[in-house]
């Protein structure tokens, strides 16, 4: 029997990357550093509303609510104020133990703002398509975590939001497909077919057509309706001479007469 295989536990910290993964890991390097700048947002409890206070975590106030209303496809600094409103209140708090007590998660309104930074909206119409889109993905992830767990409501209700989500992202492609003129290329192929029919008639042994149609010669030998043509040979006749029958023709023919207009005396008897 096979000795089952040890495998060795590895430690939680410490660990080294493997040098064979050297090159991937040096282009995933390469591809972060050039994605676009992620802004992030820092959410504080307010004393005066029941909104979070939100604030730029940059020393550059006027950057940061610049690149954050292009993130929402405007130039209105209001228009982002909402967008930040709507989106903080997705947003749940935590226990913080230090200072004992709950605190705004500021990590989930910074993924907020990147997810609709990433779809790069052009308008604020596209920009609330994507802010819907954040509200369902975190609507998702709960009940996926309930669904894992044998809860059938969740499960029923995360597939309804599953389905949701796939028709934001084709709502987003129509939208942005629309104006485009779509080319469509039709290829036409011609097939060329060639059919070879011969038809072989013998009608006797040795006879020789001399390269005609059986078609042909039995047009040949049919008589045309003008009197031209060949003519019909004669039937012979079973008396010992073989006389021919006679074939009638229209000449001299006379009308039949009527059996209704002829009157038959009665035989006298």
């Amino acid at each position: 029997m096979a000795e089952k295989p040890e495998f060795k536990s590895m430690p939680p910290e410490g660990r080294e990357f493997d040098e064979r993964d050297g090159p991937k890991i040096a282009e995933a390097v390469r591809r972060h550093r050039k994605r676009p700048v992620v802004l992030d947002a820092i959410m504080e409890r307010s004393s005066s509303t029941s909104r979070h206070a939100v604030r730029s975590p940059y020393s550059d106030d006027d950057t940061w609510w610049a690149m954050l209303a292009d993130a929402f496809g405007t130039n209105s600094s209001q228009t982002a104020h909402v967008f930040l409103d709507q989106l903080q209140a997705l947003c749940r708090e935590f226990w913080d133990e230090e200072e004992g007590k709950l605190v705004p998660n500021s990590d989930q309104l910074s993924f907020a703002i990147t997810f609709i930074q990433s779809i790069k909206p052009r308008n604020p119409m596209e920009a609330a398509l994507a802010a819907q889109m954040v509200a369902v993905h975190f609507a998702t992830i709960p009940n996926a975590e309930w669904a894992i767990r044998g809860a059938e409501r969740n499960a029923a209700t995360l597939a309804r939001l599953s389905k949701t989500y796939a028709i934001q992202m084709d709502t987003l492609r129509k939208m942005r497909s629309k104006g485009r003129k779509s080319k469509q290329t039709i290829k036409v192929v011609q097939e060329k077919h060639v059919h070879h029919h011969q038809h072989v008639h013998i009608e006797g042994e040795g006879q020789d057509f001399g390269g005609q149609s059986h078609a042909q010669r039995s047009e040949e030998r049919m008589p045309k309706l003008d009197g031209s043509g060949p003519r019909l040979a004669s039937v012979r006749s079973e008396n010992a001479q073989g006389d021919g029958l006679p074939i009638p023709g229209d000449e001299g023919a006379a009308a039949m007469p009527d059996a209704r207009r002829e009157k038959h005396g009665r035989a006298e008897g």
